[in-house]
Order: C-alpha cells, then structure tokens, then sequence
C-alpha cells in the first residue's frame, strides 16, 4: 500500500521546517500498520515533493525502522544532486515519479543514482511509446518501473501492455476501491486482477472496451470531429505555404480560433526558421 501521512504536516512551514511532534504525528499510522499486521504487506510512502533536503532526509531517517518499500517525492524534483544526496542518507529505495515528464526528464535522475524505483505516467508523460521508452532506459541501469495511476482504467490496461514487454517491471499502481467501483461501470472487461497480480489483458487493442451503456447515459457528452489536429508543419511540401496553419488547424481551446498564443507563437518560429534556411541556402547558389 501507498500512504502519505507527511503531505499535510508541510503546509505550515512550506517544508522548510519540522517539529518532532509533527513528525511522530506521521509516524503514527505507519507504526500502526505495522503492529496490526507486521511485515505482512509493504508500504510505500509519498511525500508529494513537500519538503526542503534536511527535512527529507530526518523523514526518511524516521521511517527505516518500518522497512518502507520506497520513499517518493518526498523533495520536488528539480535537482538531480540533492536526490541523490537523499538516497544516500537512506536504505529505502527513492522513488521519482509522474511530476516528471518524458525521458529527457527522468534520464538525469536515472543516470546518476538517485532513483532506484521509476514511475512514469503514461497518460501524463507521452503515452504507450514513451513510457516504454523510459522503461528501457532504466532497464539499463537495472532500474525497475513501477507504473504510475491516477486516471482510470485505460490507463492501467495500456500499462499492462508495458508491462508484460520490458524485463524490468515491478508493479502496477492502482486504486483498489475504483478496481472495485465505478470502473465496471466504464469498461468491459474490467482489469484482469486476481490475488494481487495483473493478468496479461486478453483482449483485442489495449484490451478494453468502453461499456455500451455508457453512450445511453442521460449525461453523457460525445465530440466528434474531422479536423486535422495535427501540431507542426507537414514533412513535403511545406516550403510553399504562406501561412503554417492553413495546412495545420489546430483546435486545442476556444482562444485564436482553437490555438493558444503559445502554440501558434512556437509552430511560426519553426516556420520562419525554415524559411530562412531555404533563403540563405538559395543566396549561397547565387
């Protein structure tokens, strides 16, 4: 299990300070868990990125006598250095997770040692090709993944699908009241989890279906379109456009018909810059 009972005690001091009563208040139910059922089960502590280096390091210092399955975010990850230097003031494995996004992004932390656990998130993170991606990556450096869940049950079933193809997966993250919830409301089949293990999906594509049902709801709202969403300027041909999105609508918001200012700002440097080098490659013929 995943359990953050040091999230709320930063909000006071912006994880710039911890008092030891604090810090016994988090403990608490940690300890509890482990009278009740000993090593029985394992758990995982998350500190969504809270707090300053010192007080990370007295955290996790406090929780090795629980044998934790890993600490996660329990800094922001923004630096690569102070990560490491969390690691190595505990046995627990760090975890870095889904507020890092792509594999440019988690390769640092993967390289110098500061992860021993990743957990990407493919919805959040660049989808099937690039979670498998950062997967492979830190297969290299005999790094495990550890998917990561917050979205549903498309999600889980694409990372399955992960999961069953590289050497290096550990386990899936899920939220067992949502397993036995509303997802069967959502999806056929519903996720093959039996006695705490993740089946390989049987099913066609990612291996589920949204449920028929779901379109017959009274609240349900269905967008359809045929424009082209395309983000960029064509591969062929593109020299000869005037005006990058008469080629390329986008259709992202409601502002600047369907692109935001940043979108379109970046899409028309890309084109200028090409412009140019066709321009100064024709003056070097001349």
């Amino acid at each position: 299990m995943k359990h953050g009972p040091s999230i709320t005690i930063a909000t006071p001091t912006d994880g710039q300070l911890l008092h030891p009563k604090d810090l016994d208040i988090a403990l608490k139910p940690i300890r509890e868990i482990r009278d009740a059922v000993g090593n029985d089960i394992m758990i995982a502590n998350d500190g969504h990125g809270k707090w300053a280096l010192p007080q990370a390091i007295q955290i996790a210092e406090a929780m090795e006598p629980f044998d934790i399955m890993w600490q996660e975010d329990l800094m922001p990850l923004m630096n690569p250095s102070s990560l490491l230097r969390l690691q190595e003031a505990t046995s627990a494995p760090i975890c870095i997770s889904e507020r890092l996004l792509s594999r440019w992004q988690f390769r640092e932390f993967i390289e110098n040692g500061a992860a021993r656990i990743v957990m990407p998130d493919l919805i959040w993170t660049g989808g099937i090709s690039e979670v498998y991606k950062i997967a492979v990556m830190a297969s290299v450096q005999q790094v495990p993944v550890a998917p990561h869940d917050a979205t549903g049950p498309v999600n889980i079933f694409a990372c399955a699908q992960i999961c069953m193809s590289i050497p290096n997966a550990m386990i899936m993250e899920h939220v067992r009241p949502f397993l036995n919830g509303w997802y069967s409301d959502f999806v056929e089949p519903n996720l093959p989890i039996e006695h705490g293990w993740l089946h390989a999906p049987q099913e066609p594509g990612i291996g589920t279906r949204l449920r028929k049902q779901v379109f017959e709801r009274s609240d349900v709202t269905i967008k359809v379109t045929d424009k082209d969403v395309r983000v960029g300027l064509p591969d062929e041909d593109w020299e000869s456009v005037s005006d990058p999105f008469v080629t390329t609508p986008l259709n992202f918001d409601n502002s600047r018909n369907g692109r935001s200012e940043e979108l379109e700002a970046e899409v028309y440097d890309i084109w200028r810059y090409r412009k140019q080098q066709i321009i100064e490659s024709e003056s070097d013929q001349l």
